[in-house]
Order: C-alpha cells, then structure tokens, then sequence
C-alpha cells in the first residue's frame, strides 16, 4: 500500500513539474494591445499578434452592466467595435498556446460615455454675409469636455453638386472624397472654443469640422457641416473670359474627359482651345 501511495505522489509531482515547464516556456511580454482609434461610436483596437498551428487569439467584449462577453471579430490583426450604450466595457485580447498549454489576457479598461445629439449653429452678420458666428453644441454637465473645429475649403466635385445635393453631404461621404493630404484647413483652433467667430476671404461653399473631446475618458466626436457663405451672392473666384481673336473652342468636356453638348447650370466643364489651351468654367442659372 505504502509502495503504491508513493507511486502515485511521484505521479502527480510529475505532472505538476511538466505543466510548471509548459507555462515557464510561454512568453508573452512581446505581445501589445491598444486602442488604435475612434470614429464616433466605433472604436479600434489592435494587436501584434498572430496565428499558428500553435499560438491564437481573440477579441472579447466584456459588458459590466449585463454581465455579458462576445467574441468581436478579427479584422486581420485588429478589431472594430460599436458601441450604443454609455457605461463601462472591458476590451479583452485572449492569447493562448495550445502546444504547450498556456494561455493569459490582456485587458483594456473603457468608461464610455456617449455625446449624443450635437449640432453647429451658424449665422451670417446682419452687415455682412461673409462674417460668421458659429457655436457648439454644449455639454454643461461636464467639465471634462473641449470644443474644436477647422474649416475647409471644398473641392471640385463638391462644388459641382447641385444646392440640394451639397447641403445634404453626410461625414462618411465629405471623409472619403477630400484629399486630406495635400489640404489645409483655412481655419482651426488649437485650444478649447465652443463659440468662434470667421471671416471668410470670398463667397461660395465650405465645410466645417466641429469636434468634442472628453479628455476625462480619451474620447472624441466629430461631425461635418456644409455651409454656403453669401448665398445669394455667389462669386467663388468665376470671372468672365476674354478670348484672343484667334482662339476657337474646339470642345466641352465634363470633369470625367467626356465630351458634352450642353452646358447644365453649377456645373464644372474644361473647355479646350485650338491652341491647346484648358481653361474650367462653371455656367450660372
């Protein structure tokens, strides 16, 4: 009895020493995870982790409101998740090696708190409709908030749209036609200002970015608002054209290098020349 007890402690010492050297052999300092960015409601995070016949991962949603987790799903390296409801989230990187059965994770703390409806309120000068004041959304309740904003100029194809069609530019559509790169705002702040006021050099269309940053939690919002500056007075730079005596108009062209017959209204059109000569013009109502 006694010879079988002491087989059975030199067993289990054994088994213990074999998973003691499994987990000794797993090495996760290497491993990050991070808050890569926001886009409203929708955070990203991100990891340097990767997939073999051994090592794995995945990305858990913990709820401390409802007490429940999902699995968010991988994006390749990174993930994206919404969220719809103020509160406090756990972001979970679960590792795990299935070859030397170890495993451990990586949490992100989230104290969410939503912005809800916000706004930009505009209004031109009784005596002169260039100069504007605007003004943010406010957030009394919290001290914790800053007000930003930049003002841009638009590009061509916002500038071929009709009246309609450009006040009713959304944020994703302004975010996925603007060459950010080779722009620069005419305008922004670099300190808190929830009410500004601006001077624009000339008439015609603009967009304005106005953000919120929670510096309290790291959380921000914006949103994109066009404007019309001097509506009823449009000049947006179009002077007349005065054509040499020898010059012919060999064509109109619309802005996809397709040749038209008819010039529509708030439109942009490149007229070719004989002498080879490109100029882009704009025909009024």
């Amino acid at each position: 009895m006694f010879v079988v007890m002491k087989k059975l402690l030199l067993i289990l010492l054994m088994s213990f020493v074999a998973i003691a050297s499994k987990a000794q052999k797993c090495n996760f300092s290497g491993i990050k995870f991070v808050k890569a960015g926001q886009d409203g409601q929708n955070w990203y995070f991100q990891t340097n982790m990767g997939s073999d016949s051994c090592w794995g991962y995945n990305f858990e949603v913990y709820d401390y409101q409802t007490g429940d987790s999902s699995i968010s799903e991988d994006l390749g390296g990174y993930t994206r998740v919404t969220f719809y409801e103020k509160g406090k989230y756990q972001m979970r990187l679960n590792v795990f090696n299935i070859c030397l059965g170890c495993d451990t994770t990586f949490i992100l703390e989230i104290n969410l708190i939503i912005f809800g409806d916000i706004d930009l309120r505009y209004d031109p000068s009784s005596d002169n409709c260039k100069t504007y004041r605007f003004e943010q959304t406010e957030f009394p309740s919290s001290s914790c908030i800053e007000y930003y904003h930049s003002i841009w100029n638009t590009n061509e194809w916002m500038d071929s749209l009709s009246d309609e069609n450009f006040e009713n530019l959304n944020d994703s559509i302004i975010t996925a036609s603007y060459d950010w790169n080779n722009e620069t705002p005419v305008e922004y702040n670099s300190t808190s200002k929830r009410v500004f006021f601006h001077e624009f050099i000339d008439s015609g269309r603009y967009f304005v970015i106005s953000a919120y940053y929670d510096r309290c939690n790291d959380i921000d919002t914006m949103m994109f608002t066009p404007i019309t500056v001097c509506k009823e007075k449009k000049t947006n730079n179009i002077q007349p054209i005065i054509l040499p005596a020898d010059l012919k108009i060999i064509g109109y062209y619309d802005m996809t290098g397709r040749q038209v017959y008819y010039l529509q209204p708030n439109q942009i059109y490149v007229v070719l020349y004989n002498n080879g000569t490109r100029i882009k013009v704009s025909k009024r109502q």
